[in-house]
């Protein structure tokens, strides 16, 4: 799921409809366009948890305590302003040393022309 699909899911939920065309809360901070998907979603966990920090963010079950039927929320993989879908993805320290090798690979190539 990515994070607009969460958002939808947790609007249909909030709005109690099946299809969802807008929202016109002030409050919400899932209506927040200058933020990024992700941050809006990490910014409307911050006011969902009792604690209202990023402890209790943090150490967020992922179930809706209110309702009965045990929902699981939508929002609960990207709470901590990250997206898992793009683990692994970017230029991370472990992508370096091979960049690396192939930088030098590269040159000792056209070196040799």
């Amino acid at each position: 799921m990515t994070p607009k699909q969460a958002i939808r899911n947790e609007c249909k939920f909030c709005n109690n409809t099946t299809t969802f065309v807008g929202c016109a809360s002030g409050d919400c901070k899932l209506n927040d366009s200058t933020l990024t998907q992700v941050k809006r979603i990490k910014a409307h966990c911050l006011t969902c948890v009792p604690e209202q920090s990023y402890e209790g963010v943090r150490s967020c079950s992922g179930q809706v305590a209110n309702f009965e039927d045990g929902r699981a929320c939508p929002l609960h993989p990207f709470r901590l302003g990250k997206n898992p879908n793009r683990k692994g993805i970017g230029n991370l320290k472990g992508n370096m040393e091979g960049l690396k090798q192939a930088r030098a690979v590269l040159s000792q190539r056209l070196t040799a022309v």
